[in-house]
């Protein structure tokens, strides 16, 4: 029988220990140690998790901000959009107000410069009427005169002339024809249409050439010298 094959029951066995003398049993392994050695690696774990997660946090707190920022920042440029059209509108109806205020100046200053015509042509007007009436006042003789020798000579007018002159009015000739209202007061008195010739003062020396002219034609006198001329037309 080999060493191997011996039976454990012929195997010797030690001794019993004494228990009074001085040594000390061999210490039975410790069961403990693995459940705190767990203990520190879920404590390491548990704290990398939170440092993972106040990463995290920090991280989604400063994205937040930034976003928090971009939409102050677009909100602020939407303010100044706004603001920028408000500005605009008012610049335009500032615009429009100074252009109509514009033409309110320049519809007054035409006014102003027509009252202001208006009041030179009534200056204008009353001065030439005041001289003319001063002047017909101071002719008030002569002018009665010649009111009475213009109805003279139409009442011994023929009939037929006199409704000529009536249809044609009276022409007034010479210097005196010229004195402002002198027609119209011819007029009022003899009720016929009374003009002045447009070149009063010449027109007398023309009249006395052309009748110096048919001198040969005027020697029954000028009212057959009319009848004559209205047969032959």
């Amino acid at each position: 029988m080999t060493p191997e094959e011996t039976p454990k029951d012929s195997m010797p066995t030690p001794p019993p220990a004494d228990k009074g003398s001085g040594e000390t049993p061999p210490e039975k392994p410790n069961k403990s140690r693995p459940v705190k050695v767990y203990l520190i690696a879920l404590f390491c774990v548990a704290l990398l998790l939170l440092l993972v997660s106040f990463v995290m946090q920090q991280r989604n707190h400063l994205a937040l901000q930034d976003l928090n920022d971009s939409i102050s920042n677009n909100q602020a440029v939407a303010d100044l959009q706004l603001e920028n059209q408000r500005l605009q509108y008012e610049l335009e109806e500032r615009k429009n107000q100074e252009e109509d205020l514009q033409s309110q100046v320049e519809e007054k200053d035409k006014q102003v410069q027509a009252m202001e015509w208006l009041r030179q042509i009534e200056a204008a007007v009353r001065s030439s009427y005041s001289e003319a009436k001063t002047m017909i006042e101071a002719f008030e003789e002569v002018s009665t005169r010649i009111l009475e020798a213009i109805h003279g000579v139409l009442e011994r007018t023929p009939p037929e002339l006199v409704a000529d002159i009536s249809t044609n009015g009276i022409v007034m000739t010479g210097g005196g024809s010229l004195i402002w209202g002198f027609d119209k007061l011819i007029e009022s008195h003899t009720g016929i249409e009374t003009h002045v010739a447009e070149d009063a003062i010449s027109c007398v020396a023309y009249g006395t050439g052309a009748s110096l002219d048919n001198l040969a034609n005027m020697q029954d006198g000028t009212i057959n010298l009319s009848r004559r001329r209205q047969l032959n037309a």
